[in-house]
Parts: C-alpha cells; sequence; structure tokens
C-alpha cells in the first residue's frame, strides 16, 4: 500500500512511519509533507496516487482542509491531531479515522483494521471507499452572518462587514468596520469551521483577520511580518513566523 503522511512535526512524522512499517514492512511511504503546498505539490504530480493518507489538521501554512480546495485527494484520509474540535470536518473530507495525539502503535493499528473493514465492505476498492464517504457526508456551510449581543438585543453582522476576529482573555471580540466591537460565543477554533477560507485568515493563535480589510504589511523581528486593518485594533496584530508564507500567498491569491 502506498501511504503519504502529511505532518509538520518532525519526531511525530518519523513515530508514524515507524509504526506504519513495523506493522507491515510492504508499505511504501510515498513522501513526508509538512505543508499544505508541499502537499497539494505532492498530489499533483504524482502519477501513481496514495492509497491512504495519513494526516494532521493544524499545519504550519494553515489547516490541512484547504488541501482538498486545492488538489484531488484520491484516497481515504486517517487524521491524526492534538485536537478534538476538527471531528466533523475532517469526515466531511474522507475521513476514515480520528486519532488523537500522542497516539499509540494500537491507535495505528486499530486505524488499519478500520480502513480493511471499508475496503472489504466495498469490495477492496478504495475508490468505492471515497465515493461511499462523499455521499453521506454533507457538505461544509460557511456563515454569511453572525447574530452579537448589543445591549438587550441580538442584532446581525455581515461577515462582509467583519474586521477581525481576536481573542481577549477568555473572550473573543468580533471588530465591525465602523470601529465597535462585539463580544462573540464562539472561540476561534468555531470559526475556522464557518469563515470562508479565501476572505479570513488565522494570523496566530488569537485573531483572525479579513483579507480585504488588510491595509499594509510591515516587516517585524524574528522575521514575523505585522498587519495595519483598516480600523485601529487593540495591540499588534503579528503574523506568527510559521504561517507569514501561507499568509502572504493567501493575500496574494487571484479569486477565480
Amino acid at each position: 500500500m502506498r501511504i503519504l503522511l502529511v505532518e509538520d512535526e518532525r519526531r511525530t512524522a518519523q513515530l508514524l512511519r515507524e509504526f506504519i512499517l513495523k506493522l507491515n514492512p510492504t508499505h511504501e511511504i510515498l513522501a513526508i509533507c509538512d505543508s499544505i503546498e508541499d502537499t497539494v505539490w505532492v498530489l499533483k504530480g504524482e502519477s501513481h496516487p496514495p492509497d491512504l493518507i495519513f494526516m494532521d489538521i493544524e499545519l504550519s501554512d494553515g489547516l490541512s482542509f484547504e488541501i482538498f480546495k486545492q488538489a484531488v485527494v484520491p484516497c481515504p484520509v486517517i487524521f491524526c491531531t492534538a485536537h478534538d474540535h476538527y471531528a466533523l470536518q475532517a469526515f466531511r473530507n474522507h475521513g476514515i479515522a480520528y486519532l488523537l495525539k500522542p497516539f499509540s502503535e494500537k491507535d495505528i493499528r486499530e486505524a488499519f483494521e478500520q480502513h480493511q473493514r471499508l475496503q472489504a465492505f466495498f469490495n477492496q476498492s478504495p475508490a468505492q471507499v471515497q465515493s461511499a464517504i462523499a455521499e453521506i457526508t454533507p457538505p461544509a456551510t460557511t456563515q454569511d452572518q453572525f447574530l452579537v449581543r448589543f445591549r438587550d438585543k441580538m442584532i446581525p453582522v455581515q461577515v462582509a462587514d467583519i474586521v477581525a476576529f481576536i481573542r481577549q482573555e477568555e473572550f473573543v471580540l468580533l471588530y465591525h468596520i465602523d470601529g465597535r466591537s462585539f463580544t462573540v460565543t464562539q472561540s476561534l477554533d468555531d470559526m475556522g469551521v464557518v469563515l470562508p477560507p479565501s476572505d479570513f485568515f488565522r494570523i496566530n493563535r488569537r485573531a483572525i483577520v479579513q483579507r480585504k480589510w488588510v491595509k499594509e504589511i510591515s516587516n517585524s523581528p524574528n522575521r514575523k511580518i505585522a498587519l495595519s486593518m483598516a480600523i485601529a485594533l487593540p495591540g499588534p496584530l503579528v503574523v506568527s513566523r510559521l504561517k507569514v508564507s501561507g499568509f502572504l500567498k493567501w493575500m496574494e491569491r487571484t479569486e477565480g
């Protein structure tokens, strides 16, 4: 079986490789990719696609679900992540198993057994497994507005008018283009599920910004970059070093 590993933590990738080959030395590790960009390049360039993918979710240049928008993923996926809140998205994107880190050899073995059961059920055809998963999982949806509390009322805010979401201690604040801010009940992780990725980017652990309201990008220490937005926001908005490359490509992207 040809297996592709998508994991940006080197030690985790090596451990995953060791577990897989220990369970079956005949498996071929096609490649180890550490980013969305590398994975898309491999998937588009391979004349013999993988039969199975082990995939982390939070990569250096964004969430791995972006891969499915940029390339054809030709096989089932076993997701391996430290976070439990991406499960629904995972099963909407070819997922057949969801392993939480730190995983064990037993977890990997059980994931392979799940894959084998699905293949047996669908006459040993990976293509049929993929097709069945696609049929039973609804397409991902995005929101075009949020309801926020303002005094004793709830008011709708259009996504197009949102400059940024910023976490302040235990709260997440929505910043509107008119300068107002509102507390929202969703976490930034929840926002990553419902916001259109073509318009919004999570630049670090505490902030998500909308592309059209980014007005200026400047260099910052330690190979980071700082953003100036269309309105004044509290504190500096700095893109974390590991996200800089993905952010700049996202900013330059032309919508087709």
